[in-house]
């Protein structure tokens, strides 16, 4: 066999290989596993939204058995908001009152945690 054919073999075996790579960054960068169905059969737990507020601090919304839970988190630490439970749930969804908060309100929640 000519060298040349050695080559063209270790050429495309790096290039499939950084295309794996790449494709392997991409799930992790933008949070593919979830679309491409990364969860566990029975689990208790299930994340419903994921939100990034800026590069320190992301909120996410976790549902747990009858609770649902809003988490922030930040570059080491992580602060529980508001704990909802589906009795509560149902309960305000029937008043429908609908409780928003400002991105003001929230960072004055943060503050006072100490986060």
């Amino acid at each position: 066999m000519d060298l040349s054919v050695y080559i063209r073999f270790l050429v495309a075996l790096i290039f499939v290989l950084s295309l794996i790579g790449l494709i392997y960054l991409c799930v992790q960068r933008f949070g593919l596993r979830r679309m491409l169905g990364d969860t566990i059969a029975g689990g208790r737990i299930e994340i419903i939204e994921t939100k990034r507020i800026n590069t320190k601090f992301q909120l996410v919304l976790i549902r747990r058995d009858t609770a649902t839970h809003l988490i922030l988190l930040g570059t080491d630490n992580g602060v529980l908001i508001e704990t909802l439970n589906t009795v509560e749930k149902q309960t305000a969804d029937s008043e429908s009152t609908s409780k928003e908060i400002t991105l003001n309100e929230l960072s004055e929640k943060i503050i006072d945690r100490g986060v």
